[in-house]
């Protein structure tokens, strides 16, 4: 797999909704080996099949790729489009680390940025259960990679919403539309520490 092939991959992750219409399983597949089949030199299915089994201890299976994803997506009660891209993400960027540097900072840092900038008190058309989806794919909370990101003080924010998100505790009590006060304090802070640099 060259690195052409890597820094697309990344953005398609990044940004599943800019190359198909409907982010799940069947329309990524279908991405993927559609990509795969047209470029002679990638073999990225192949290869993170393999990392997942190694890193995660997954079983074999006729599904190949697809399958492993969803061995690692009932282990831990996620979406499998939630755990491709989070996968994705970590065997791509240890793959090929010092080509996805400028992708890396200016593709992910942007768009948690961006994520984060969505959080309103009184609410954001944007802010909702794709929200949701792309926070879980996208903070890599558990990857020295991704915290290097940050600043120290940056990180705890984002890891404080990680644990938010996957508490199910994000939306303010009876209306799933707007932020809870945590949620919208932690913005508050993280918009303080960006205003200081």
């Amino acid at each position: 797999m060259t690195t052409e092939d890597a820094v697309l991959l990344f953005r398609f992750i990044c940004r599943p909704g800019m190359y198909i219409t409907t982010q799940d399983k069947e329309n990524t597949t279908s991405f993927i080996t559609g990509y795969e089949m047209g470029s002679p030199t990638c073999d990225f299915t192949d290869l993170l099949e393999s990392f997942i089994t190694n890193a995660f201890d997954t079983q074999e299976n006729n599904s190949r790729w697809v399958g492993h994803i969803m061995q690692l997506s009932d282990r831990n009660s996620a979406k499998w489009m939630n755990t491709f891209r989070k996968t994705s993400l970590d065997f791509l960027i240890n793959l090929k680390p010092e080509e996805l540097a400028v992708e890396i900072t200016h593709v992910l840092k942007t768009r948690i940025n961006s994520l984060i900038d969505r959080i309103h008190p009184d609410g954001d058309p944007w802010f909702n259960n794709a929200w949701l989806d792309d926070w879980a794919s996208l903070s890599c909370t558990k990857s020295d990679w991704f915290k290097q990101l940050w600043s120290d003080a940056e990180f705890e924010i984002i890891c404080h919403l990680d644990e938010i998100v996957q508490n199910s505790t994000v939306f303010s009590k009876g209306d799933s539309k707007k932020p809870s006060q945590e949620v919208v304090a932690l913005k508050e802070a993280f918009d303080q520490l960006k205003n200081r640099t």
